[in-house]
C-alpha cells in the first residue's frame, strides 16, 4: 500500500471513529420505545366498595436505589465523549497550524547526485512519486509533508550536508 492509500484509511478511520456513535445514538433514537403490558392480577376481579370510614394503607416509601435511575447516564457519556471529541479536534487544529508553519517556513534544497541517487532508489523503493527536498529550522528530524506534491523536509543542519 502506497503513502496516499494509507492517507486516506487514515482519514476515513477518522472520520467513521467520530460518525459511527452518533449514528448508533442516533437508531436508538428512532426506534419505538417498547413496553410490556402489565399482568392482570386476575381474570375474573371484582370491585368491592370500600367503606367511607377504612384505613388506606401507606405508599411505599421510594427506594434508595431507584435515585440511581433517574441519572441520565447515556446523556452523560454522549456529553463526556463529545467532551473528548473536541479536545482532540483543538488537538489536531494545533497540530494541522504547526504543519502549516513548517511547510511556509521550509526553502527549497538543491541536493547533489550522490544524494539525488540516493533519493531516486528510496522513491523507488516506497513506490511514492516526485518529491521535492526542501529544509527548515523548525524541524529537528527530516518531515514528510504533503499528499498531491509531497516535500521532504529536513533540517537545516541536514540540508548544508546535502548541498552542492
Amino acid at each position: 500500500m502506497v503513502s496516499s492509500q494509507r492517507y486516506w484509511v487514515w482519514g476515513l478511520a477518522l472520520a467513521l471513529s467520530a460518525l459511527l456513535p452518533f449514528w448508533s445514538a442516533l437508531s436508538l433514537e428512532l426506534e419505538p420505545f417498547k413496553t410490556m403490558p402489565p399482568a392482570p392480577t386476575s381474570l375474573f376481579s371484582e370491585k368491592k366498595p370500600t367503606a367511607p370510614n377504612a384505613t388506606r394503607t401507606p405508599a411505599p416509601l421510594p427506594d434508595s436505589r431507584s435515585g440511581w435511575r433517574q441519572i441520565p447516564f447515556d446523556k452523560i457519556i454522549v456529553g463526556l465523549y463529545l467532551l473528548f471529541l473536541l479536545y482532540r479536534l483543538r488537538n489536531l487544529w494545533r497540530a494541522w497550524r504547526l504543519t502549516l508553519a513548517i511547510g511556509q517556513s521550509a526553502t527549497p534544497v538543491i541536493a547533489t547526485a550522490a544524494w539525488r541517487e540516493v533519493l531516486e532508489y528510496c522513491r523507488t523503493k516506497l513506490g511514492v512519486g516526485e518529491a521535492a527536498l526542501f529544509s527548515s529550522p523548525s524541524v529537528m528530524v527530516p518531515v514528510t509533508l504533503g499528499l498531491w506534491h509531497p516535500r521532504i523536509i529536513l533540517s537545516s543542519r541536514w540540508a548544508k550536508s546535502i548541498g552542492a
